[in-house]
């Protein structure tokens, strides 16, 4: 009987959502949660991790911001939240200007 139960114990450790190797988490008004996968056009978290998210969030990549996001609730499976992003805004993306950009403008000013 002791070993029916480490093999149920076993399975069910070997059934819980697996974090990725790469530390990325979701910040919100509430606070950060863990992200379980990151995708080009969404995330999934545990669901005892994180509450029903949705809104503008920050995708942080250990303590640096990545992007902020607009998302939406997709599906919830096997303890598994997947949000879809409505919009997503990579940082350091640098957004248009509405004037022409000469090839020898200076970066900076010094003073």
């Amino acid at each position: 009987m002791e070993h029916l139960q480490v093999e149920i114990a076993d399975a069910l450790h070997a059934a819980k959502p697996k974090r990725s190797s790469q530390t990325f988490s979701v910040r919100t008004v509430d606070g950060t949660y863990p992200v379980l996968k990151f995708w080009r056009d969404g995330l999934s978290v545990a669901e005892d991790d994180a509450p029903r998210l949705r809104g503008h969030v920050d995708i942080l990549q250990g303590e640096d911001r990545i992007a902020r996001c607009l998302i939406v609730f997709a599906k919830a499976e096997d303890g598994v939240a997947t949000y879809d992003f409505k919009r997503r805004t990579d940082d350091g993306a640098q957004g248009p200007v509405d004037y022409a950009v000469e090839d020898d403008a200076p970066i900076a000013l010094l003073t």
